[in-house]
């Protein structure tokens, strides 16, 4: 009896050491491994930087092959900026800190600090995050509306490429990040893609690649139906991928049953049917794959990565073809990320080592140094099946308060929208805000910052913000409001006070002018206390959210009857945007006008005098056309700017002496706001603004011009000499391209710098309008100082370069070529116009009058109109000058500096706004009338 149960002791025991089957490994070198986990990598690049173009531009439709792009290998650089990159990369940094078993919390804390831009369900996802959700709560779809988009499917590549031949990793690594911001199907389609890449590592058979991305995911789940779908309808037609798009679409995008949760064309289901498409009708093809992807349209950036990821990594690096292997900036970190190129190889190999440990495999050494994989062949375990249109509970998952403390940015929820409130607009409170639309606080929309986001309650109950404002006597009081609406939707704004309707009117928005900024007078109310409520009325019941941007009270001076230190003088032309209040000895020069993409009118003005307190700047905006105006921003050291903007950044470039130890010269400096004028760059060096400081540099704000894909711009450079009198200028033009950091010096290419030669017909030049001539040569006018009836002509070449000058052919008549004019081309009318100081036959001042004159060569020049003129024999007391103008429609609108019954007509105490209406059409008929004015 003993021997027996002796002998069943040591059958048991050899069983225990010595199971029935010896576990199955796959071995991959190392040295493989890289090479196709860093193809898998270029597959992703090379997908989104083809398909890039393309994104979004075809919905519900396919691609035209004649409106597909060529691949130009040069092309491979335009992936660092790409999200389908560096938000997977952001999953990577986790693991790499934290280590592969980083908690799913830690994940949710690093995805909420990500500072780069986000859409769908990872905006809504991160949101959650930030304003304490957490995972998995924060993708679960009591919480997230876009739990089936694409999202985690374009980021799930990385899951793959670092867990090879390990399918349960890669569901393990689905849902801890993909719960970020998915569910369901969303999730189930990066775990899919993750499972191909696994499998990629060791086989290029297409079926079996996609056999194991379906083995990771639930059978009954609709993405699974999907892929079988493909793959049937693939081997039943598989030489017209146009046929089986056309079954896709019927299926998956015109059947209700599949659209449940959907978010339209970034469904997670047709994008990833469209993966698929490249995958199965590309035939192995690099090219074809790519541009079937691409050509099934919707997120035609996403699917080509994903597919031609997946199929490089089959190939690997080495064997690619030479136009996608070659040429790709090592050195250049990938946006909002800690790696480069061969840095995000390193913590890929660096993961898979672990991952291969962790799962029971091993790294081994050949007697010839090198290692292998051992990788354990595992069956995978898909999720339970989860709904994202019946969803299970949620986890009652929150960040603790130690958690939130480490979330650097925080978004409000309508459950904390009034905490948002507090912070960025405080003093108002809200009530009646609707859960639609998911109110709260949007960190960006639409190019502003820290957006507030209101809705309705319902029907018929508008969502209302309010506060009690002191209305101060004597002052103007002004609501500024910036305000958007859902695109091509509305909703109705009301401004009430007291209760009474004071303001109404209906928010809409276009991609050309998604803000409208508004300005409310108060002013009415002075001395009083009132109730002031915002409301965001419903208008037809149809994505009636408001968007918020600025919500503003500023009160000023009211500007009575000062218009002038003497009795009796009328107030000067236009709407005054500025007075001196020191005048004899501050005034006001150098004005110069904008017009932002918005509206927004943008002006700026500098000081001088004794008292002026040197060198500086004011900017002041108009919300209301020119109607209202009010001071929002200020710089120093730097003046005589001329305003520019190239999109929606503003630049200021003119005279600086920036105060930098050594530096001795007059230079020039360009600021840039992004604001819209509130705040500004500093010029401290070359590399910040400092742009010409190897002389001595003079400017006054003349145009600038934005042609052929550079920005041109006359400077003047000093050189007094004994002798000779004013001006002594010498003139070269400035040019750099307009996709160039304009604050980097080294952008910028100088002319030549040209002297004046000695002429009867003036005395010197400065200020001059760089412009560009009907048949498309670079031209200077510049200002010739003396008789006030001439312009010189210098001629640019093509790279700005060279500028010369005949003074036997390039003196030209032109009417008020004697003081500061101002020349623009209007490609309406095909004629180039000016603001002038016309000199009058007979004329006592030489500036009273301000005309409008054009050309349709830049060499005849008719005086098309009077805009101000002062009786012709007015003496010097008064200037209308250095007029700064643009075009709005069909008007031009300018400002002006004004001397007016001041010390002399140079010495402005005036900065002034006015319109001309429809100057294409006025004529000498138009002329104003004299200001009825006497010399005192």
């Amino acid at each position: 009896m003993k021997r027996w149960l002796t002998s069943m002791l040591l059958v048991v025991l050899f069983a225990a050491i010595c199971p029935a089957s010896e576990t199955e490994f796959r071995k991959l070198s190392v040295k493989d491994y890289r090479d196709k986990m860093k193809a898998g990598w270029v597959g992703q690049i090379v997908g989104v930087s083809w398909g890039g173009p393309t994104e979004f531009k075809w919905k519900d439709a396919i691609i035209p092959e004649d409106k597909m792009p060529v691949w130009k290998p040069e092309m491979i650089n335009h992936a660092f900026a790409q999200d389908d990159l560096y938000v997977e990369m952001t999953f990577l940094r986790t693991l790499e800190q934290y280590g592969i078993d980083a908690p799913i919390r830690q994940a949710g804390i690093d995805f909420a600090n990500s500072e780069y831009a986000l859409w769908c369900a990872n905006r809504a996802g991160r949101n959650n995050l930030r304003s304490g959700i957490a995972p998995p709560d924060s993708g679960h779809p009591k919480f997230n509306r876009c739990p089936n988009d694409i999202d985690y499917q374009i980021e799930a590549d990385y899951s793959g490429l670092i867990a090879p031949g390990l399918p349960n990793e890669v569901i393990a690594l689905g849902n801890k990040f993909g719960r970020l911001m998915n569910y369901s199907d969303g999730i189930y389609g990066g775990m899919f893609v993750g499972g191909m890449y696994a499998e990629a590592f060791f086989t290029n058979d297409v079926f079996q690649i996609i056999d194991a991305g379906l083995a990771c995911i639930p059978a009954e789940s609709q993405y699974a139906e999907m892929v079988r779908d493909m793959v049937t309808w693939y081997r039943e037609n598989p030489n017209d991928w146009q046929a089986c798009w056309e079954k896709c679409q019927k299926k998956y995008r015109e059947n209700p049953e599949y659209q449940k949760c959907s978010n339209g064309g970034i469904d997670v289901k047709i994008n990833g049917a469209y993966i698929l498409m490249g995958l199965l009708y590309g035939k192995g093809d690099l090219d074809q794959t790519i541009v079937i992807s691409t050509r099934c349209g919707m997120d035609s950036d996403c699917n080509p990565s994903n597919s031609a990821g997946v199929l490089f990594t089959t190939i690997g690096y080495s064997k690619l073809p030479a136009r996608f292997n070659t040429g790709l900036d090592e050195t250049q970190k990938f946006s909002h990320t800690n790696y480069n190129f061969p840095e995000l190889l390193d913590v890929c190999e660096k993961l898979a080592r672990q991952y291969v440990l962790r799962n029971g495999g091993k790294i081994e050494t050949d007697a010839n140094g090198e290692e292998y994989f051992l990788i354990p062949v595992v069956k995978p375990t898909p999720p339970e099946l989860e709904l994202s249109w019946a969803p299970g509970p949620i986890a009652e998952s929150r960040f603790t308060d130690a958690e939130n403390a480490q979330i650097q940015f925080r978004y409000f929820h309508l459950e904390n929208i009034q905490q948002g409130i507090d912070m960025f607009y405080p003093g108002w409170k809200i009530f009646n805000c609707g859960a639609d639309m998911e109110p709260g606080i949007e960190e960006r929309y639409q190019g502003k910052k820290n957006v507030l986001k209101t809705h309705p309650l319902d029907q018929k109950t508008p969502c209302t913000l309010s506060r009690n404002v002191k209305i101060e006597k004597d002052r103007k009081t002004t609501l500024h409001l910036s305000v958007a609406a859902h695109p091509k939707y509305d909703w109705e704004l009301v401004v009430r006070v007291n209760g009474s309707e004071h303001y109404k009117r209906v928010i809409t928005s276009t991609p050309e002018k998604p803000w409208w900024n508004l300005s409310v007078d108060l002013s009415q109310y002075d001395g009083s206390t009132i109730l002031l409520e915002l409301e965001n009325r419903p208008n037809g019941w149809m994505c009636e959210c408001g968007y918020w941007s600025q919500i503003e009270l500023t009160t000023e001076p009211i500007l009575h009857a000062i218009w002038s230190q003497r009795e009796g003088t009328p107030p000067p032309p236009g709407t005054v945007i500025r007075q001196s209040f020191k005048w004899p000895t501050v005034f006001l020069g150098s004005p110069s006008l904008e017009i932002l993409s918005d509206g927004t009118y943008v002006a700026t003005h500098d000081w001088f005098g004794k008292d002026s307190g040197g060198q500086h700047t004011s900017v002041y905006q108009s919300t209301d056309a020119g109607k209202t105006w009010r001071q929002v921003g200020e710089f120093r050291k730097q003046n005589s700017g001329s305003l520019f903007r190239l999109g929606d950044v503003l630049y200021s470039i003119g005279f600086c002496k920036p105060g930098i130890a050594g530096m001795s010269n007059e230079c020039i400096g360009i600021r840039k706001s992004t604001d819209g004028g509130r705040t500004w760059t500093e010029p401290l060096d070359t590399k910040t603004g400092l742009i010409c400081s190897d002389d001595t540099y003079y400017a006054d704000p003349v145009p600038v011009l934005v042609y052929n894909g550079r920005v041109w711009w006359q400077v003047d450079l000093s050189h007094p000499k004994k002798g000779v009198s004013w001006p002594w200028f010498e003139t070269k033009v400035i040019s750099a391209p307009v996709d160039s950091d304009l604050l980097d010096a080294s952008n910028w290419t100088h002319s030549n710098a040209v002297k004046w030669v000695a002429d009867k017909r003036g005395r010197g030049w400065l200020e001059g309008n760089v412009l560009a001539d009907p048949q498309g040569n670079l031209k200077l006018l510049m200002r010739v100082e003396g008789r006030g009836i001439y312009v010189a002509r210098l001629h640019l070449s093509a790279d700005g370069t060279q500028l010369s000058f005949d003074p036997e052919k390039d003196i030209l008549d032109f009417p008020g070529g004697g003081s500061k004019f101002c020349i623009r081309y209007d490609a309406v009318s095909k004629k180039y116009w000016g603001l002038t100081n016309w000199i009058q036959p007979g004329q006592r001042g030489c500036r009273t009058t301000v005309a409008l004159v054009c050309s349709d060569d830049l060499e005849q020049w008719e005086i098309r109109s009077i805009i101000y003129q002062l009786p012709i024999t007015f003496g010097n007391g008064n200037g209308l000058q250095y007029c700064d103008w643009q075009i709005d429609g069909d008007d031009l609108v300018f400002v002006c500096r004004v001397g007016w019954f001041g010390v002399n007509f140079h010495d402005s105490n005036y900065i002034t706004f006015d319109r001309v209406p429809h100057f294409r059409e006025r004529t000498r008929k138009d002329d104003a009338k004299p200001f009825p004015v006497h010399p005192l």
